[in-house]
């Protein structure tokens, strides 16, 4: 009996280690993924017809791993042009792993006509108030790949359906032409009425961040990155020059994510531009740099990449909110 009581103490004690054991691993590596674990984002592999016909609903599915002691605050879809969003994006736990969370976010979208379209951008942002970093909000941006889209196909070019059906219509008198005008205006209406409560809804629980503190905030986890030795300095050059066409195209409406660097030069010395000539200076400067470093494998330095980071903050500190209350750089220069 003595002996009965002493295995079943033996095997009791030998759980309970395994238990504290689990335990301990468990909030190891909870700490972990909460202190120095960083979200990622990744697109899921379309399972829908990969050219889509023009108009027709699409799902597009993007994954975020989101660390333990981290949480999503906001997901904000930015559209490209061509494409229209079809309601509010959908964020659903997928998978649970040792790191953390495997969230599914579901951005259903239409296009307005065919051809190779810019899907848009993703922005998350990411709550993280255990992370040791000194910013405990994090808004990832991440670039959609972009997506065909078929045009639609009519049997008989000559002869719309839509249309014969119109003339067609039995019983319509001389009044039809008024009851058409009639539905198409209420059609019209009810849309527009539609559209403005889900823009005032969208508006009331998502805040979209401005383009200045969106910068500032990925110059920052940039700086951190290349004071790490997380990335080389290549990829920082690269992800530096990124941050700063991002920034411009959003803070002045200026399509320069699409642009060459010929191109980038030519509308910098545009007569309208919003930037001083010191501002247009350095960004030459620096796109010329950052050409020659991803084409012809220069070396970068890291005293030259840092004073490139120092001039973007300034950059965006000068045309951010605070230049909104003062004089534009570009006109200020022309008086002088």
């Amino acid at each position: 009996m003595k002996r009965k009581k002493r295995v079943l103490f033996i095997i009791l004690f030998a759980v309970a280690a395994i238990l504290l054991a689990l335990a301990i691993y468990g909030a190891k590596v909870f700490r972990q993924a909460a202190c120095y674990g960083e979200a990622v984002i990744k697109e899921a592999e379309r399972d829908f017809e990969q050219t889509p016909s023009l108009g027709k609903l699409v799902n597009l599915e993007v994954n975020c791993v989101l660390p333990w002691g981290q949480y999503m605050d906001q997901v904000i879809f930015l559209p490209g042009e061509g494409i229209i969003s079809q309601g509010d994006v959908k964020v659903v736990n997928r998978r649970y792993t040792a790191q953390g969370i495997v969230k599914n976010i579901t951005i259903p979208l239409k296009s307005t006509r065919p051809g190779k379209l810019e899907v848009g951008t993703l922005q998350t942002v990411i709550e993280r108030n255990m992370h040791k970093s000194a910013i405990k909000k994090q808004t990832l941006t991440h670039k959609l790949q972009p997506l065909e889209f078929a045009a639609l196909k009519v049997e008989n070019p000559d002869r719309l359906p839509l249309a014969d059906a119109a003339v067609k219509v039995p019983g319509a008198g001389k009044h039809y032409r008024y009851w058409l005008i009639g539905i198409v205006s209420a059609v019209i209406i009810a849309a527009g009425v539609f559209i403005w409560i889900q823009k005032r809804r969208i508006k009331s629980r998502q805040e979209i961040l401005p383009p200045w503190v969106i910068a500032q905030r990925n110059l920052d986890e940039l700086r951190k990155t290349a004071d790490a030795g997380k990335q080389p300095l290549e990829w920082c050059v690269s992800k530096l020059s990124d941050v700063v066409r991002e920034y411009l195209s959003i803070r002045f409406c200026w399509r320069v994510k699409q642009q060459t660097t010929e191109e980038f030069f030519a509308s910098l010395k545009r007569k309208n531009s919003p930037l001083s000539a010191s501002q247009t200076f350095y960004l030459e400067e620096f796109m010329k740099q950052s050409d020659l470093i991803k084409f012809a494998n220069i070396k970068p330095d890291k005293d030259s990449f840092s004073l490139a980071l120092d001039r973007a903050e300034d950059l965006v500190n000068q045309t951010g909110k605070t230049a909104e209350s003062s004089e534009n750089p570009a006109t200020s220069e022309v008086k002088k």
